[in-house]
């Protein structure tokens, strides 16, 4: 039986309105289609609201919700797939063995620090937030800044805004200045989709082992992606081993409640040797398997993790009020 995973982060709908493209006519196009994702075990896909820099302003809202729409029409004609923005929709899914679909902001720029925006998207089923990409926007400034500063103050009342609309904080994209800001000022998980550890490759948006550390005292969970410039051996190439050492090393930091999947397919232009594609995943459990992580341990790894932050977000319907009070599971 194939092995349910959570992929964390993906930008198949992205790609269709960047690129022009249609995820169900042009699936040879894109490595995370509707018959990748289920030939790799993938039950839940977060898929990302992603703008490029370069549409600012009302554009850049204007685009994300192009993506939006974009992720509702071709799931809506893909048969298997639905989009999921409640707790109760997430487990009619599953049940019916559907695929789920999340969508994840990645970057704030569309929403031009305004938490009325957060507000509207997370009622269109955005549920995780970055609050920057690489480069500064109105919450903060992004890990390539050259001099970076924390989050600014529209930042700092989106990290409210977001908890309060049961939307995940994303730290993969952030400085260290405004991830330390990020956990300083959050009372729920937080979560790193999609990176690399850094010190098994020192890049801008590999985290840190006292990073690491941090997502999973707050309860988090650290998403390992499959870019060979965050977990390749020299940034330029890679293959499925250097994706191994990289969730073991995240195992060792951060434990196994607190390392997930997110490979960044379709938003990577390289790929790693022997993980090309969503439909691989089968063949990462077993190299894990056969460098000893137990049974027990991959499921948590492959689906676990992830669905115990997202069902915990899940359970507030944006705009209904207060989260029940209660933790998100951990002993």
């Amino acid at each position: 039986m194939t092995r349910a995973v959570v992929d964390a982060h993906a930008d198949l709908f992205s790609k269709c309105v960047e690129d022009g493209l249609d995820w169900i006519d042009d699936a040879v196009r894109f490595d995370a289609s509707a018959e990748k994702l289920v030939r790799g075990g993938v039950r839940v896909q977060v898929a990302s609201v992603y703008v490029p820099m370069r549409k600012d302003g009302e554009e850049g809202t204007t685009e994300a919700l192009r993506i939006v729409g974009a992720a509702e029409d071709a799931v809506r004609r893909t048969r298997g797939f639905r989009r999921v923005n409640s707790v109760e929709q997430l487990d009619a899914a599953l049940a019916s063995d559907a695929v789920a679909v999340v969508l994840g902001m990645e970057g704030a720029g569309p929403l031009l620090g305004d938490p009325d925006r957060l507000r509207l998207f997370a009622r269109l089923g955005v549920r995780f937030l970055g609050l920057t990409h690489n480069h500064a926007n109105a919450c903060g400034d992004g890990c390539f800044a050259k001099d970076p500063v924390g989050l600014t103050p529209r930042g700092r009342d989106m990290v409210g805004v977001a908890e309060e609309e049961g939307v995940v904080l994303d730290a993969a994209h952030l400085n260290p200045r405004a991830f330390d800001d990020v956990l300083a000022l959050a009372k729920r998980p937080v979560v790193c989709t999609h990176a690399g550890c850094r010190a098994l490759l020192d890049v801008p948006r590999n985290l840190t082992d006292e990073q690491i550390e941090s997502l999973a005292a707050s309860g988090g969970v650290f998403g390992i992606d499959a870019f060979p410039g965050h977990v390749g051996r020299d940034r330029a190439r890679g293959d499925l081993d250097d994706m191994v050492a990289h969730i073991l090393h995240a195992l060792e930091i951060a434990g196994e409640d607190h390392v997930g999947l997110g490979a960044d397919f379709d938003g990577i232009p390289t790929k790693l040797s022997g993980f090309e594609d969503a439909s691989c995943y089968p063949a990462l459990f077993s190299a894990l398997a056969a460098r000893g992580v137990g049974e027990a341990t991959l499921d948590k790894l492959a689906f676990g993790n992830w669905m115990r932050v997202l069902r915990s977000a899940l359970e507030r319907v944006p705009g209904s009020g207060r989260f029940p009070t209660r933790d998100c599971g951990l002993p």
